[in-house]
């Protein structure tokens, strides 16, 4: 009988990564519960007001999304509590917060939403002509210095805005933070925003909310009026039409 192929093993330090990762969360479940404490956050207010950056991004009512780095669901509960219904999906490297996150919701009065487990740089959708989702969305998941997780930046945004029609809105600990917690990664802002637009000529980087952290969108279609693209091929100045 011939055995069915395995899919190959994650390489040691991304291996290592989601060992740190899911070591930290479970440690942070065990001491505050499942809570927005457990998750890593020092107040509710603050995780609230990076949901409301990223609810920022464009319409979300009725879109497929995609919340990468999902934990407990927390992002679709806030949605609903502004009255924004979508066809979600989340997917957390840790096993434990997916299946928390599957029995809160395995009631819900609407479209059930879809907990998996599983890492964004290994996860595969089915073959189709068109990317899965509408939107992307991703909270908190650079915000653990963790194995390798810098480095994870780069192919994570170009993994995400592959799966995406419309737009990919993620956020970051900023470097420019004036105080910063020893466990936490603050990253660059212009470093994060090149990378990006390497992927889209269509970003916007979002460093007004909070002072530690930033957003930024990244947009399948451009966002600038197409006599822009005309001027700048003619070589005239924009700012003269």
């Amino acid at each position: 009988m011939t055995r069915a192929a395995r899919s190959p093993a994650p390489p040691p330090r991304r291996a290592r990564y989601a060992d740190e990762v899911q070591a930290f969360y479970q440690a942070e479940v065990a001491r505050h519960g499942l809570t927005f404490r457990g998750l890593g956050y020092n107040r509710r207010e603050s995780q609230v007001r990076r949901f409301q950056v990223l609810a920022e991004v464009g319409p979300l009512d009725g879109a497929r999304l995609l919340d990468v780095g999902a934990g407990l669901g927390d992002f679709l509960l806030y949605l609903w509590q502004r009255g924004v219904e979508c066809d979600y999906t989340g997917l957390d490297i840790c096993e434990h917060l997916t299946r928390a996150a599957q029995r809160r919701f395995a009631d819900a009065p609407s479209t059930r939403p879809r907990f998996m487990v599983g890492d964004i740089l290994e996860h595969r959708e089915p073959p189709a002509a068109q990317p899965p989702y509408d939107v992307v969305v991703s909270s908190g998941v650079f915000g653990l210095k963790a194995a390798g997780n810098a480095e994870r930046v780069a192919p994570t945004l170009e993994r995400m805005f592959s799966l995406c029609r419309r737009a990919v809105a993620v956020n970051f600990l900023s470097a420019r933070a004036a105080h910063q917690a020893e466990r936490s990664e603050y990253l660059e802002p212009t470093a994060v925003l090149h990378a990006a637009l390497r992927i889209t000529p269509a970003v916007t980087l979002r460093h007004d909310y909070l002072p530690n952290d930033f957003t930024l969108y990244l947009y399948r279609e451009r966002r600038w009026p197409a006599i822009a693209d005309e001027r700048l091929r003619e070589g005239v100045g924009v700012e003269g039409a």
